[in-house]
């Protein structure tokens, strides 16, 4: 896919932007990795925002707990999802329905 890292001439034109600041793209999406903190605030202007996170490491998801509970303390909907045994199945939802 078209992509750019940040700190170029074109941030602001680039469909996906890498980059580990605020994005000068104004996205539709966000998706956080490698424990890449999101706020709370960050998320109500996109559509969609997410946590990537490895499962298998304890200390990711450890700080994936923390931004599920930052994120839905601050009352953002929000959805947990996982693929522990193949497809990928919601296991969570703020509010719940």
């Amino acid at each position: 896919l078209p992509h750019g890292r940040a700190g170029g001439e074109y941030d602001a034109a680039q469909p996906i932007l890498l980059t580990d600041a605020a994005p000068a793209n104004a996205p539709d999406c966000l998706i956080s990795i490698d424990g890449a903190d999101l706020a709370p605030d960050e998320v109500p202007p996109l559509k969609r925002a997410m946590i990537l996170f490895d499962g298998n490491d304890g200390d990711a998801v450890a700080f994936a707990r923390t931004q599920w509970k930052s994120i839905t303390g601050a009352n953002v909907p929000a959805k947990y999802w996982s693929q522990e045994n193949g497809p990928w199945e919601m296991k969570a939802q703020h509010p719940t329905p």
